[in-house]
């Protein structure tokens, strides 16, 4: 019996400490920071498998992903695609084009538009390539403007 008691005061004691840290928007958080991490990476993929231009529009909270019809002149990633030239680019597992976190505190900034060019170049506008996930606790990534890379 008492080695139940005892049993039972360690599992109370180890909840205590460990549901600060396990709370729901700090997983949403995390979860959709790497959800834009991976979204990311796979728009850039989706530009060089396709050869096409893939463009990332941030509105608010969510980005929506745009792909060019036809393969460009040149290259390298330019201007932000005319809607009469592209078609959404459909995620992985979804029948949208557009990713958004669950409803709550989460907040998403950065850049408002980032074409990827068929050889993974990013360019963005405004010239600056960090996307940040704010809530509780503040997470940054990354996209490497030579070679696309998001970290």
């Amino acid at each position: 019996m008492v080695e139940l008691i005892v049993v039972i005061l360690i599992t109370g004691i180890l909840a205590a400490a460990a549901y600060p840290r396990m709370s729901s928007n700090n997983f949403d958080e995390a979860g959709y920071r790497d959800q834009v991490a991976a979204t990311l990476s796979f728009a850039r993929k989706a530009a060089i498998a396709q050869r096409r231009n893939v463009q990332v529009t941030r509105t608010g909270n969510a980005l929506n992903f745009l792909i060019a019809t036809d393969v460009p002149e040149n290259m390298t990633a330019g201007a932000p695609l005319p809607l009469s030239a592209a078609r959404p680019l459909i995620l992985p597992g979804t029948s949208t084009s557009q990713i958004a976190p669950r409803a709550g505190s989460t907040t998403l900034t950065g850049p408002d538009t980032l074409v990827f060019s068929p050889l993974g170049v990013a360019t963005a506008s405004p010239n600056t390539f960090v996307y940040t996930v704010s809530g509780s606790t503040t997470r940054t990534l990354t996209v490497d403007a030579l070679t696309g890379y998001v970290r």
